[in-house]
């Protein structure tokens, strides 16, 4: 194992380790009704779910300290010598927090996915959502590897709730058990990777009781515990050949997964669900493998069509990610600080070692994840400790041309350019029906010095609101909140059949063009072409002294006006203030800044700087800023908008 990845683990140890510490003498977070129900009535989200996930918190630091202290400590990758006393204590404390989750949450999934018509149904309160999903495969696993350490009536009560809260409701019902079981996003691969490994982990843990507790192993005249009877019977409530139907639909369901990852790898929902989906698609794929299938090679799920591309995705989406800049694309529910899991990445490594691994500085720290997932956070410490070796860095496989970095994905329509020094831009084509879609094409992003001076927004605060038929009308989401032109006042709209006909990177000119008329109301406009050239760099004059810009990238739109075409209005997106100075716009960051220079012949007066509200995915509340103009629409003809936009260093600027 290389320091790199030492101290990663000696790190996220000692976050866990001061989490403890500061939990220690706490209780857990309470659930009401009244905070469940908060989201029915006002669409709030936040409120309940930071009780919830401050609970998983507690189940996450406790297993995880109970699980590897001993084993770090022994192996010398943290300083201090944990002693059995210390385990001990951590132990009961987690016995303590997976009795409660069991017997006093009525509810493993969050309010938002329950359906309220029917609250008072037993049905309902056995909900398998995402959370229900991962708290049962959370419970089953510590219960598992933790199984002589931990009481009877811990490990039965733990049995007994998972398999009724999860196993049963999946394993006795119909095709589909729910919309997700043929859905193509991360709900596919965290739902059922997590049932997949729930599923694997109560089928030994069941051999592990039985073997203990029942007559034929302890002899006759033991008495049975309670509890074991109960669980028991609980058990075999469970459909004969169970676990064998379970493991068909459930990689029936990672299949479906997949199907929505596109063919150059792509997942569209954003970086941050890439690592979430891919996180429990591998764990399960590992542990199935390991498991075996009686008289059957287990499939390879690592090794399916599309996985290898799917593999090599991650490195893809950040600028100056080699040196620890590391602003990631933000496209759809996405988010420009993404960071990535080191124990990810080690096993997609150890399965394509040309997976390249993101600096250090990039790696997700403890408390970055406000879900405290176990499962990650778990994965982080065991992958790094089991493909170590495998992480070592290679030489890039991307096309790299004049000191460009370009990664093209043809079928998602997506293109990231990026120099030497990790500035460029990332432009996007596609459909308005995308997982987690923003109705977005044609937008561009541009990042500098790392800041992302021209914004995508990335995910917004999720409420009720945001998952509805109300979804565009929030900042984020909708057209205005990004750099794409307005038609007629009008944004564009949502569906498959609003796309991009054409996304085309020229490798020798350096210029992406996307044809995205086809993205707005039918008959609007009768053509729409964007290019975007990363110039060349070149002395530039500022102040009688000569300076060489860093970064200058020649946008232009073309315009094919019909009969239905009122108006265009060109409309940029920032998250900085801009100033207009003699009729040129400028962009000041904290370490860089970019201009705006409009070729065409307008009135200068006329650009306007309308600032917007946003709440982003924390629920904090951000001023935005758009950059608006007015393009002269001429009847049945053509017209077009050039614009240079330019990047320069703080430091040649008072």
């Amino acid at each position: 194992m290389r320091k790199k990845q030492k101290e990663y683990i000696r790190e996220l140890y000692r976050q866990i380790q001061e989490a403890e510490q500061q939990m220690r003498d706490k209780p857990m977070p309470k659930l009401t009704k009244k905070d469940f129900f908060l989201f029915h009535e006002t669409g709030n989200r936040l409120v309940y779910e930071k009780a919830y996930f401050g609970r998983r918190k507690y189940l996450t630091v406790y297993a995880i300290l109970a699980l590897w202290s001993e084993e770090l400590s022994r192996k010398k990758i943290i300083d201090e010598k944990i002693e059995a006393p210390v385990v001990e204590a951590y132990v009961k404390r987690l016995e303590e927090i997976m009795v409660s989750i069991c017997c006093e949450e009525q509810f493993w999934a969050l309010p938002a996915h329950v359906d309220f018509d029917q609250i008072d149904l037993p049905k309902t309160a056995y909900t398998v959502d995402l959370f229900a999903a991962e708290t049962a495969q959370a419970l089953s696993e510590v219960a598992l590897r933790l199984y002589d350490k931990l009481s009877c009536e811990t490990v039965t009560c733990v049995a007994r709730e998972v398999i009724e809260r999860v196993l049963q409701p999946f394993a006795s019902s119909s095709f589909p058990y729910s919309w997700w079981e043929t859905d193509r996003c991360n709900w596919s691969a965290v739902c059922a990777g997590s049932i997949g490994m729930t599923a694997i982990e109560m089928d030994a843990l069941n051999r592990k009781i039985m073997k203990e507790y029942m007559p034929d192993n302890c002899g006759k005249d033991t008495p049975i515990h309670l509890d074991v009877l109960l669980y028991r019977d609980c058990f075999r409530r469970l459909p004969s050949d169970w676990k064998k139907e379970c493991m068909r639909r459930v990689r029936d369901a990672l299949g479906c997964y997949l199907d929505g990852m596109e063919a150059d790898g792509a997942c569209t929902e954003g970086l941050g669900y890439y690592n979430y989906g891919m996180s429990f698609y591998a764990a399960f794929a590992e542990e199935y493998g390991a498991d075996g299938c009686p008289g059957q090679e287990p499939e390879r799920l690592m090794y399916r069509e599309k996985c290898e591309q799917i593999a090599l995705f991650q490195q893809k989406c950040y600028f100056g990610s080699r040196s620890g800049g590391g602003i990631s694309v933000s496209f759809s529910d996405g988010s420009k600080h993404e960071s990535f899991l080191p124990g990810l990445t080690a096993y997609l490594k150890h399965c394509y070692p040309q997976v390249q691994t993101p600096d250090y500085t990039l790696a997700r720290p403890f408390g970055e994840d406000a879900c405290y997932r176990y499962l990650t956070n778990e994965r982080n410490i065991r992958w790094l400790m089991r493909y170590a070796a495998s992480d070592e860095d290679m030489d890039s496989t991307h096309q790299c041309v004049d000191r460009l970095t370009t990664y093209l994905l043809p079928a998602a329509q997506w293109l990231i350019c990026q120099d030497e020094d990790g500035n460029g831009f990332a432009a996007k084509g596609g459909n308005n029906s995308e997982n987690h879609n923003h109705n977005d094409i044609g937008h561009f992003l541009c990042v500098f010095q790392g800041e992302m001076l021209l914004t995508d927004l990335g995910a917004g605060e999720y409420t009720k609101d945001y998952f509805s038929d109300r979804r565009y009308e929030i900042l984020c989401n909708r057209s205005m909140g990004h750099s794409v032109p307005i038609i007629n006042g009008g944004e564009q709209c949502a569906g498959a059949e609003y796309s991009a006909d054409r996304f085309v990177w020229d490798e020798v000119t350096h210029t992406l063009t996307i044809s995205f008329a086809g993205a707005y109301p039918k008959g609007s406009i009768e053509e729409l072409v964007r290019q975007i050239k990363l110039c060349d760099r070149n002395a530039i004059n500022i102040e009688g002294t000569q300076l060489t810009q860093k970064m200058q990238i020649e946008l232009q739109d073309f315009f094919a006006a019909n009969e239905n075409t009122k108006s265009i209005t060109e409309n940029i997106v920032t998250e900085y203030e801009p100033v207009i100075q003699d009729g040129v716009v400028w962009i000041r960051g904290q370490h860089g800044q970019c201009s705006i220079q409009i070729e065409n012949d307008i009135d200068h007066n006329a650009i306007k700087i309308i600032p917007c509200a946003h709440r982003d995915h924390s629920g904090n509340s951000q001023i935005i800023y758009r950059i608006i103009w007015e393009i002269d629409v001429k009847k049945y003809g053509n017209t077009s908008c050039k614009m240079w936009i330019t990047f320069y260093d703080n430091k040649f600027f008072k």
